[in-house]
């Protein structure tokens, strides 16, 4: 068995099927990618995944089924991260990292100073420790996920999910956070799971893929392995005509003319 297993994993939306029959697996330390059109149900699985919709089929980590749990039991092993953080209230940056803690904690009790160093220490590991003081509201979006990502790191949960964590990010820290999240996942013994925008990043950054097109899995990819007449054969049925090729040792996608 392996570390997390996805089952036929199904979900509809008032009777249209959006997930039809998903199934993958990942082992500790992977970093696998989502990647597919826009709604192609990429999503959707992932808030199945960690029972923010309830579906059929099942999700299975460190040999439980996710179904026999409750939703605290659940948000203590995994931690997700939407596309949009649904914060609207004014509050500290420090204050919204320490809030990665609040699934272990009781009602009434408070934060402790080891909590405070271990999450300014996760502030300063995606570089923005300098504004630990700075209201969340003030931030630029990419700072905001910065943040945001910073949470997912304090707690150690089994599994972290983030839905496209890059997509506010510049250039330089979309590919440096890409990397940070990938060695976090190994040093914390944990499995990640990333719906990516940008299939590049994917390719060089994920250790398998998984290809979503219309709510099912078409194909499972591993880059370090598979060939790349292979792989442009199946990213062709979601992007069209294009073209793989490796520069500098890494794998990219360009568009045919």
């Amino acid at each position: 068995m392996s570390f997390f297993e996805c089952r036929n994993l199904k979900y509809s939306y008032e009777k249209k099927e959006v997930l039809s029959g998903v199934t993958f697996s990942a082992e500790v330390g992977e970093l696998v990618g989502i990647i597919g059109a826009n709604g192609s149900g990429k999503t959707t699985l992932m808030k199945s995944i960690c029972s923010l919709l309830k579906g059929d089929g099942e999700v299975v980590l460190c040999g439980e089924n996710l179904a026999d749990k409750s939703d605290r039991e659940v948000a203590k092993i995994i931690s997700y991260i939407p596309q949009r953080s649904g914060i609207d209230i004014s509050i500290s940056v420090l204050d919204t990292t320490l809030m990665g803690f609040n699934a272990e904690m009781s009602v009434l009790s408070r934060y402790t100073d080891s909590q405070r160093k271990r999450a300014m220490a996760a502030l300063e590991e995606v570089g923005i420790g300098h504004l630990s003081d700075r209201d969340y509201q003030s931030l630029s979006e990419g700072e905001k996920q910065l943040s945001i990502i910073a949470r997912s790191f304090v707690s150690c949960k089994k599994m972290l999910l983030m839905d496209e964590p890059e997509s506010s990010l510049d250039f330089r820290n979309r590919n440096r956070v890409i990397g940070l999240i990938k060695s976090k996942i190994k040093t914390m013994g944990s499995v990640g799971l990333v719906c990516l925008h940008e299939p590049s990043v994917a390719l060089q950054y994920c250790d398998r893929l998984v290809l979503i097109n219309e709510g099912r899995c078409i194909a499972q990819l591993n880059p370090n392995e598979n060939k790349l007449e292979y792989m442009e054969e199946k990213l062709k049925q979601i992007y069209g005509n294009i073209t793989l090729a490796k520069v500098n040792s890494r794998i990219v996608m360009l568009p045919d003319d």
